[in-house]
């Protein structure tokens, strides 16, 4: 296998987590948790760390061409 479509696929798994949990702690969500006006309860956080788990588990097991 290529050494360099490893990485490339560790880098993408990698920037959709950067991106989502950015987006959920400096987006919309994350502005309300500043302003005291919304928490996150921990099912919640479990949804998200979950459905981040798959997508990134979906990159990581795509077959390499």
């Amino acid at each position: 296998m290529n050494y360099f479509k490893h990485v490339q696929r560790g880098r993408r798994a990698l920037s959709i987590l950067q991106l989502t949990l950015k987006f959920k702690w400096n987006g919309p969500l994350g502005e309300g948790i500043a302003h005291g006006e919304k928490s996150f309860g921990l099912g919640e956080m479990i949804e998200i760390i979950v459905k981040v788990r798959r997508d990134i588990v979906d990159i990581l097991i795509e077959p390499l061409e």
